[in-house]
């Protein structure tokens, strides 16, 4: 190595050594918090927050559930569904009315957006929360001390209702919570379920309120899963006539695709065509390789052989006798017959032709 290279070498290392003791007498390392939001199942469920709880100090708890597939609610259950997810179904109605007279308790609200105004309430929502007036509404979030118990909630709609015990309103006249006694039942209204779900279940006395509202003994149900139709509940109701049609294709389709059963009936003209084609390649072959004398040979030999084993009494006539009693048994003229029998082949369309009636005749003995 150079002298001139080491001393390049030497600076080298001296800068990277000097670059790294400033990096690290200059620079601090600062934390940063950032908000990365809910990961994993708290992500895809906004009430397991309430769920987890819920395991912890109620007797039994059922999250997760759709109330359309549900099935019959039981008189020791205790009803969390947000307002927009209560199908809009007259039967189910009609059973949440018969299971709060006999003692049941719904617990609902809204889980509607800020920035949501639309108003979707059916006449039988209505009818069952005790709706008078409802309008969207964007109001944030509210404090309101129930019972000594501090909560807060977003503001999602601006409800006037009719015939309930009691209700909590803000200064502003904002609702927060009421609720009604239905026959043995009760139904407790939340201006916004928000106020429970993962987000804002900590906040203020949120879930020591809602777990003072209700009997720890009972089975609570979260009926937290929206409404979604089936598949085949939406091919029954939207595209019945598409799925008949499917259906009819796909037995035409295994009909032409299906194996046939049984022997399939031969065209005998195609198997004709077949050897005619058959013999005349043959003829051209023997006819180019100086051999169409073998083949007319040995089916002049085979017919006579055959005529003396099938007709016998053929041996008792002349040469044209014999000539002539062919042609009346193959259809065949006697000058064919005559000149197939004896003639000598000079052409390959005279072999062909020759080879063809000797075949005839030699078919039908």
């Amino acid at each position: 190595m150079s002298k001139l290279l080491k001393i390049l070498v030497v600076l080298f290392v001296a800068v990277v050594v000097y670059g790294v003791y400033w990096f690290y007498n200059n620079t601090e390392e600062v934390e940063n918090e950032k908000y990365v939001g809910f990961q994993g199942e708290a992500k895809l469920k906004p009430y397991l927050a309430l769920q987890r709880l819920s395991e912890h100090v109620m007797s039994y708890t059922e999250a997760d559930v759709n109330l359309a597939s549900w099935g019959e609610l039981s008189r020791d259950e205790i009803l969390f569904i947000p307002l927009e997810y209560i199908p809009t179904d007259i039967s189910i109605f009609k059973d949440l009315e018969n299971w709060l007279e006999n003692g049941g308790v719904l617990i609902t609200g809204s889980v509607r957006s800020k920035n949501d105004f639309d108003v979707n309430f059916s006449p039988m929502h209505h009818r069952l929360i005790g709706f008078k007036n409802v309008e969207g509404e964007n109001g944030g979030q509210v404090n309101l001390a129930i019972n000594s118990v501090e909560l807060q909630m977003p503001i999602a709609f601006s409800f006037e209702l009719d015939a309930y015990d009691e209700e909590f309103r803000t200064d502003m006249d904002e609702f927060v919570y009421g609720y009604k006694t239905l026959g043995k039942g009760k139904i407790h209204l939340f201006n916004s379920l928000r106020a429970f779900d993962n987000r804002n279940i900590r906040d203020k006395d949120n879930a020591d309120f809602f777990f003072s509202l209700i009997n720890r003994d009972k089975d609570l149900v979260l009926a937290t899963r929206p409404e979604y139709m089936g598949v085949w509940s939406w091919i029954k109701t939207r595209a019945r006539m598409s799925l008949v049609l499917l259906i009819i294709c796909i037995l035409v389709w295994l009909l032409m695709v299906s194996k046939r059963f049984g022997p399939l009936l031969l065209d005998r003209s195609v198997n004709s065509r077949k050897i005619m084609e058959h013999i005349q390649v043959s003829g051209e072959y023997q006819w180019r390789a100086k051999q169409s004398g073998l083949l007319v040979g040995e089916l002049r030999l085979s017919i006579q052989e055959q005529m003396k084993m099938r007709h016998p009494q053929s041996n008792r006539l002349s040469g044209m006798e014999q000539n002539n009693y062919l042609a009346e048994l193959s259809s065949v003229t006697n000058d064919n017959v005559l000149q197939s029998m004896t003639g000598h082949c000079k052409t390959p369309d005279q072999f062909f032709k020759t080879v063809t009636i000797l075949k005839q005749i030699k078919d039908s003995l």
